[in-house]
């Protein structure tokens, strides 16, 4: 997919279809966030989305954290999953404020 950056991964739960939701693997790499999806059913099919062309991350700490990602043809919605903890959930909004700068919000508990 994309060149690896700082090696740090999580999963997400993305919202991908009205009622639908599809865990990911998601790799901060060096130029974008890479997405595998998790599931058998989709054959570990991903995609990635350029760090450059992210307008947006806004994070909510509350239970259950969510996050969205938006760029200018596209939002990802989601949610951690339950058993990522906050220390988990800390590191990797502290990744992404390095790897997109202001464009993050983290609105914390």
């Amino acid at each position: 997919m994309t060149k690896t950056g700082s090696g740090m991964s999580f999963q997400l739960v993305l919202r991908t279809g009205f009622f639908k939701k599809e865990r990911y693997d998601v790799m901060l790499a060096e130029d974008a966030l890479d997405f595998v999806a998790c599931s058998d059913e989709t054959g570990r099919t991903g995609f990635a989305v350029p760090y450059d062309e992210i307008r947006l991350i806004t994070v909510y700490g509350t239970s259950p954290a969510e996050i969205e990602i938006r760029t200018a043809e596209k939002a990802y919605i989601g949610t951690w999953p339950p058993e990522t903890g906050p220390e988990k959930r800390e590191a990797v909004v502290a990744q992404l404020k390095r790897s997109v700068g202001n464009r993050l919000i983290y609105h914390q508990p």
